[in-house]
């Protein structure tokens, strides 16, 4: 499959931008005296859109995503996390055992997170290439770490064209919203989480770094995942070397960015099997 490169984003910084994709706001932002009402000290300044997007375009971005990370009607939570830990296609991590690292003797204080039910969502990351060969012995890519992830956890692989495409749509849907640094170009880096209700995941209304998530029904039985696809921008100097098979570098990166302030969680969609 053909991966996106910097240069493809590069070309939007000179292009004609389209008008901006329809979208609406659900939430945000809050004013102070709103708030107030709430009982909050103060107002919030974050927003959520949801935006109308080409059938098309989805679908070829869920086609990435392999039948193998997808919940079955048929599974068990254990069931289920014995296959995510056997699959090739998600993020490595190495998390806190029970989530303070307390131990037996003998025991290791980090596990495999794809090998658990812990509710934690599963990652996949992505990032456009900005020098070198995908199928060669090394890539330089954008890099966001994950809090808490360790060094040798750090993870990424070019990102398909597919989600290129999306994330170039999303953006133009939050254009509206950002800030002028964000307007210059489309986002360079991707990551997908997997909430799965066999797990008891749920997308908190806090969660990742201040981003403007909504809470989503969370059936024990449902066999939905739920998708949050968060695409941030990084400054072209801060990008990471990652080797094809291994771990990359250390590193940080910026999101889509309102007027005022926070990120912006660029979309949500689900899938099921």
């Amino acid at each position: 499959m053909a991966t996106a490169r910097l240069s493809d984003v590069d070309a939007w910084r000179a292009a004609e931008r389209p008008g901006p994709t329809r979208s609406r706001v659900v939430w945000g932002p809050v004013d102070a005296a709103a708030a107030a009402l709430a009982g909050c000290a103060r107002g919030v300044e974050s927003l959520c859109i949801v935006p109308r997007l080409t059938p098309f375009l989805v679908a070829a971005a869920l086609g990435c995503i392999p039948h193998d990370v997808r919940a079955k009607c048929t599974d068990t939570a254990d069931v289920l996390a014995e296959r995510l830990g056997r699959s090739g296609f998600l993020d490595d991590a190495h998390v806190l055992r029970g989530g303070n690292g307390k131990r037996k003797r003998g025991q290791s204080m980090r596990v495999r997170l794809n090998e658990t039910t812990y509710p934690a969502p599963r990652r996949k990351s992505w990032s456009v290439v900005v020098e070198g060969d995908p199928d060669g012995d090394a890539v330089a890519l954008f890099n966001y770490n994950a809090y808490g992830r360790t060094s040798g956890d750090v993870r990424c692989t070019a990102m398909p064209q597919p989600i290129f495409n999306l994330g170039v749509e999303l953006w133009l849907a939050a254009m509206p919203h950002l800030c002028e640094a964000s307007r210059a170009a489309p986002p360079t880096h991707c990551q997908l989480l997997l909430y799965y209700t066999l797990f008891n995941s749920a997308i908190g209304e806090s969660a990742h770094c201040c981003s403007a998530s909504t809470m989503y029904p969370n059936t024990r039985r449902s066999p939905f995942i739920w998708c949050a696809l968060s695409c941030r921008s990084t400054p072209r100097q801060l990008h990471n070397q990652a080797h094809t098979g291994r771990a990359g570098g250390r590193g940080r990166g910026g999101g889509f960015h309102t007027r005022r302030s926070g990120e912006l969680a660029a979309a949500t969609t689900t899938t099921r099997q």
